[in-house]
């Protein structure tokens, strides 16, 4: 199998029907969502981090709140 541009496999996708499009379009999805998961911090680990940052930066956000 030869290998092909990104350009060569876009016009490709185009010419597809519609509904398998849609399965490019939701396997690009899947494969984004593996790539990056989303990572959420608890309340708990927010309160931490955000009083680390103000602890640690007090002179600093004194300034921006003025």
């Amino acid at each position: 199998m030869q290998s092909m541009t990104a350009r060569e496999v876009i016009d490709q996708i185009k010419t597809l029907p519609p509904p398998e499009r849609a399965k490019v379009v939701d396997f690009v999805h899947e494969m984004e969502a593996e790539r990056a998961p989303v990572r959420q911090a608890d309340d708990r680990a927010f309160t931490d981090a955000a009083k680390w940052v103000f602890d640690e930066h007090t002179d600093l956000m004194r300034k921006l709140s003025q």
